[in-house]
């Protein structure tokens, strides 16, 4: 129940957090998500040992899914949940787990919000009894309080349990993301009568080295792209001396 739940907060280190932003806002395609979780599968993967591994995905809905919709006078979150399953080999190079999680979510319709819609007012009885994942993980994106929020202001008080304590826990093991004046902040959610504390802050410290190998490998891949390109861009002949 919630009443044995237990959070590990983490954050990662500013230099390394900056590192990470900055490569997710210059490379296209690449999303600050996609690299967490890459370092989530990968501490997982080494932590059990499994092959593969079921996880739910937890979004705010808040993206830009459809031309006709806007949502920009709304508050609150229009909050996604998905189940989809990795790979999870525990020598694969940070590079190819990022490449495997990047082309998952890309193949993902509507990036998920289709599974909730045919699940919660399908007729289809398959995926309303479907069981929840063990995993679930949450990337709530920027939280820093804009410049021009005019008379609104994020107030650092504790807002007491959100769940009532003796409701059943949803998962296992549920890990919330965010990032918070240019910083990224990590909360480990877990049930003590499940997890022993010092084994979920190994785990945690195995997926900030993965995270910080993960940036590492991609700030490389897209330093060599760029001196290929530049290099290209110099060997290319002077069409016009050819006439």
């Amino acid at each position: 129940t919630e009443t044995h739940t237990r959070i590990f907060s983490t954050q990662i280190a500013p230099q390394d957090s900056s590192t990470i932003l900055t490569l997710a806002a210059r490379q296209t395609g690449l999303d600050v998500k996609d690299m967490l979780l890459a370092a989530l599968l990968s501490a997982i993967g080494r932590w059990t040992g499994e092959q593969e591994l079921q996880i739910d995905l937890e979004g705010h809905g808040r993206e830009a899914l459809f031309d006709n919709i806007n949502v920009t006078r709304t508050l609150g979150w229009f909050t996604t949940v998905f189940p989809i399953r990795f790979e999870l080999t525990a020598a694969m190079e940070p590079q190819n787990m990022l490449a495997n999680v990047q082309s998952a979510l890309a193949n993902l319709p509507g990036k998920g919000i289709r599974y909730g819609v045919l699940k919660e007012l399908g007729q289809s009885g398959e995926l309303k009894d479907h069981p929840l994942s063990p995993v679930c993980f949450n990337y709530l994106g920027q939280v820093t309080q804009h410049p021009e929020s005019d008379g609104l202001q994020v107030l650092k008080l504790n807002p007491g349990q959100p769940r009532h304590p003796g409701s059943r826990r949803a998962y296992q093991l549920e890990i919330n993301s965010r990032v918070e004046n240019q910083q990224i902040f990590v909360d480990w959610s877990y049930s003590c009568e499940l997890f022993n504390g010092a084994t979920i802050e190994k785990v945690a410290q195995d997926f900030e080295l993965s995270l910080i190998h993960t940036s590492e490998a991609t700030r490389i891949l897209s330093n060599s792209y760029a001196v290929f390109r530049l290099k290209k861009k110099k060997q290319r002949p002077a069409t016009s001396q050819l006439h």
